[in-house]
């Protein structure tokens, strides 16, 4: 090294002033070296701080998911995504010191830079301890910061090279761990392609379509008096429509989990904090050994991305994406500030980072479809997430049922606390985006029908489940048991020689029954799953309509609104004869005459004519959880 660097890095180790050989450079250059030095050292320890900051973010992440076997909400991408994503952010700081450190070199601007590095970098990975208070949580971060402005600017002056090493050693963990995991990604879905068996000849594709949060007495098909779904009843007219369709939960997992394995909450181990274990067989899975190219496209990457167990039986998987706004929530830094409704009030944005619309997912599924492998059949899992709060539709749709113009806040979860206008744009704008779903759903039955492939699908299209405006004081849903939460569309058409006939089925159904039905319709085995086929509503040779006993659950949520009825404790619910009998967590029935009383005003559990009723339908409940809750 010359003697102008060896000045330079003397100066580095702590001299105030550089000694006159360094400042003359060729052409009097002054101490434009050390300016230099200082620039690289700026960017270098932004870079050092964003890799150990995304690396620690992913090891709390590995540790929770597979150590406690809990949810993340976060995707093993995490482990280079978050590290770059800390570097964008890094980056600011980092050039405002370097632009003061070459108006003047003197190490000051790279104390403040690594306070305020060492400050964010040790909030983002506190933020990962919920239980901490906030101002504890800037305590630490700030004695963290303290304590690295005494230790660091000092190391890397003595020690230049540490930084450039650092960079390199911990950039090169982050490219192996996200390399290896997108290798395994793929190497995976190779081996389940090449492995497929030659499927049955002739066989059907399947597509289930599954709307996130959307209630059925919210769809113009059964009777309500917007129209919201022109394309859903097209599609019904060759099809067969059940107008009581209930889902087994009222939120996400529980209901896409019984949909799969047909089995009730109460039999599965998904919770708010758990995912689906391998316990039970899936309907992707049974497909797959029959010869199906099997792949999910999901909007709600919260709770179905791949850590929540649906992906077992799917070669190929979608759920987050690599947008901007998904490596922002790749960081807990930028989740926290991403939940912040001041934040996304100041910059008039409500929308959700990363969020998939519809369009976007009809487009992928056709993708692969077109890519698929040759000569097996399709099993295509769609779930959409554009009803679901916050309810944003896109141009044309988000005028197309306002009936008042207020301002809106979509990101405040109290609904009870919006004025009557607040609610009703709320209520306007989450129709709106049921007739968006609706036109992707025409959109996508047009570019299935394109490829001559619509003629030999059968389409489920189906809501995991409801959402309540108010009914009984409730708002959204996971929160109740009543219909508003549970009822949910449900149309099945396919082609004309499996039999559907183009009808209504008024009977009481539980979508755990799915995936009999599906195989069913194939002619495959019935075996794994429990549960009748639905084809028992149009099949002479089936056994007799008499409808199975429709149960749906819900476990508590801690800091639910005292007067809602799951503050209560775990719920559950039995449909049986007509009757709606709710029991919540403190004992407290509630029983409604579905058939007079579809919107649950009179609670008859307390009328001695009916008496008997609720003695039966109680017994029936804990009979039904009896058999739910027996070891295996």
């Amino acid at each position: 090294m010359g003697p102008r660097l060896n000045a330079v890095a003397s100066y580095l180790a702590g001299k105030r002033a550089l000694p006159a050989a360094a400042r003359q450079g060729p052409g009097g250059g002054g101490d434009a070296a050390a300016r230099t030095r200082a620039v690289w050292l700026a960017f270098g320890l932004a870079a050092v701080f964003a890799l150990a900051t995304g690396l620690a973010e992913s090891a709390v992440i590995v540790f929770v998911r597979f150590y406690l076997h809990r949810f993340t909400h976060v995707p093993l991408q995490v482990v280079w995504m978050a590290p770059l994503a800390y570097a964008a952010l890094f980056a600011l700081p980092a050039a405002l010191c370097a632009a003061a450190a070459w108006r003047r070199p003197d190490g000051r601007a790279l104390d403040v830079l690594v306070a305020i590095l060492a400050f964010v970098s040790a909030f983002s990975v506190l933020l990962h301890a919920t239980q901490l208070f906030q101002v504890a949580r800037v305590l630490l971060a700030a004695g963290v910061a303290a304590r690295a402005v005494t230790l660091i600017p000092a190391l890397v002056r003595r020690h230049p090279r540490l930084v450039p090493a650092a960079v390199a050693a911990l950039g090169l963990v982050a490219a192996l761990l996200g390399g290896s995991y997108s290798a395994a990604l793929y190497l995976r879905e190779r081996q389940a392609v090449a492995g497929l068996p030659a499927p049955p000849a002739g066989a059907p594709n399947v597509l289930l379509l599954i709307w996130d949060t959307v209630r059925a007495g919210s769809l113009g098909i059964y009777g309500y008096d917007r129209p919201t779904t022109p394309n859903l009843q097209a599609l019904a007219k060759r099809g067969v429509t059940f107008a009581a369709a209930i889902s087994t939960a009222p939120w996400t997992l529980p209901s896409h989990a019984g949909m799969f394995t047909g089995r009730l909450s109460a039999e599965l181990s998904v919770t708010w904090l758990h995912p689906l274990d391998d316990r039970y067989p899936t309907l992707p899975e049974v497909l797959a050994r029959n010869g199906y190219a099997t792949a999910g496209f999901v909007g709600n990457t919260y709770y179905l991305a791949r850590e929540s167990g649906l992906d077992r039986g799917m070669a190929h998987y979608e759920s987050f994406g690599f947008t901007a706004g998904d490596f922002v929530m790749r960081t807990s830094l930028g989740r926290w500030l991403a939940n912040k409704p001041e934040l996304r009030t100041y910059v008039g944005n409500w929308q959700l980072p990363g969020r998939k619309t519809a369009t976007r997912i009809r487009r992928d599924v056709l993708r692969w479809i077109d890519r698929r492998p040759a000569g097996h059949p399709f099993f295509a899992f769609v779930n959409l997430y554009d009803a679901h709060m916050p309810y944003l539709p896109p141009p044309p749709y988000d005028t197309m049922f306002r009936t008042v113009r207020v301002d809106r806040r979509p990101l405040v979860l109290d609904f009870w606390r919006l004025t009557p206008a607040q609610r009703t744009a709320e209520h306007d704008a989450y129709d709106a985006s049921i007739a968006y779903l609706d036109s992707e759903l025409g959109a996508l039955l047009r570019g299935l029908s394109a490829r001559g492939l619509l003629d030999n699908t059968i389409v489920i299209v189906a809501a995991d489940h409801g959402e309540e405006w108010g009914e009984h004081g409730v708002y959204q849903h996971g929160n109740s048991l009543y219909m508003p939460a549970l009822r949910v569309p449900l149309v099945i058409a396919g082609p004309k020689r499996l039999g559907l006939p183009a009808g209504r089925v008024d009977a009481p159904v539980s979508l755990s029954e799915l995936p009999a039905t599906v195989t069913d319709l194939l002619d495959l085995d019935r075996e794994p799953f429990p549960g009748r086929s639905l084809a028992r509503f149009w099949d002479r040779n089936a056994p007799g309509r008499q409808q199975a006993r429709v149960v749906s659950e819900v476990g508590s949520v801690n800091g639910a609104p005292g007067w809602y009825p799951i503050h209560e404790g775990d719920m559950r619910s039995l449909v049986e004869g007509g009757y709606h009998l709710i029991r919540r967590g403190s004992g407290r029935l509630e029983l409604f005459d579905l058939r007079h009383d579809i919107a649950e005003h009179a609670n008859l559990a307390g009328d001695s004519r009916f008496a008997g009723v609720v003695e039966r339908m109680h017994r029936d409940l804990d009979t039904r959880a009896q058999i739910a809750q027996a070891p295996r």
